[in-house]
């Protein structure tokens, strides 16, 4: 796992209560509209 994604789902467990008001569908048109690609 590289330090961007680590870091990222450190934020979201940080920021727990915050993520868990949104809802998947938010998340998902966030990803969509941000046109990027995740490497592997």
């Amino acid at each position: 796992m590289n330090q961007d994604r680590y870091t990222n789902l450190s934020i979201i467990y940080i920021e727990r209560d915050l993520s868990n008001e949104l809802s998947n569908e938010q998340i998902l048109d966030k990803f969509i509209i941000s046109n990027r690609r995740l490497q592997l």
